[in-house]
């Protein structure tokens, strides 16, 4: 998932501001091989900015983005992510790249939206991932969902992030050691 905000950010590897930024929300692989470390579920910060570079730096603006030039943005922030992150870390220079992890021993990760309507028995919300309705073809490309200001009306009401972890800690009974996590985040507007 790819949040592209409109606010001013600097970059926290640089020198480099800029008015507008993209947080991406993924998983990537552990480089542990302890058990019970499975994926690692990251939140990578971004400036958006026409120049300058940092780890956490994208060529982009904000004016640009207006304009409907996000394409290859998501691709441009998979590939900045560092591919040699240990979580648990075990020496300091392991730690260098935990500014991203929001936790691990992670599997699963499903992120869905709702318009707020109803299942078709209607004692539901209804959710939907990839899946597009026929009103939301102008948001959609391929299996990626993109709202944008213009599209206002057709902005989702909530955002549904679930996903399965798995705490290897000896100390929790053993049922208690593979969890389904679930957020739900309404988005205001």
């Amino acid at each position: 998932m790819l949040l592209l905000t409109g606010d001013f950010v600097e970059s926290r590897t640089s020198n480099v501001s800029g008015l507008g930024s993209a947080i991406y929300y993924t998983l990537i692989p552990n480089a542990s091989t302890e058990p019970g470390a499975g994926m690692i579920l990251a939140r990578a910060p971004y400036v958006l900015s026409e120049s300058g570079s940092g780890d956490d730096v994208l060529d982009g603006s904000l004016a640009k983005i207006q304009r409907g030039a996000t394409s290859g943005l998501r691709s441009s922030a998979s590939g900045s992510l560092p591919t040699d992150v240990y979580a648990p870390p075990r020496t300091l220079q392991q730690v260098e790249n935990w500014w991203m992890v929001l936790d691990f021993g992670i599997s699963n990760l499903d992120i869905e939206w709702t318009d707020g309507d109803l299942t078709s028995d209607e004692d539901e919300i209804a959710w939907y991932g990839s899946m597009s309705k026929s009103r939301y073809s102008g948001v959609t490309s391929g299996s990626a969902f993109t709202w944008e200001a213009r599209d206002v009306g057709l902005w989702p009401k909530a955002i549904k992030v679930t996903f399965d972890m798995t705490i290897d800690d000896p100390q929790l009974a053993t049922e208690r050691r593979q969890q389904t996590c679930q957020y739900i985040c309404e988005i205001v507007h």
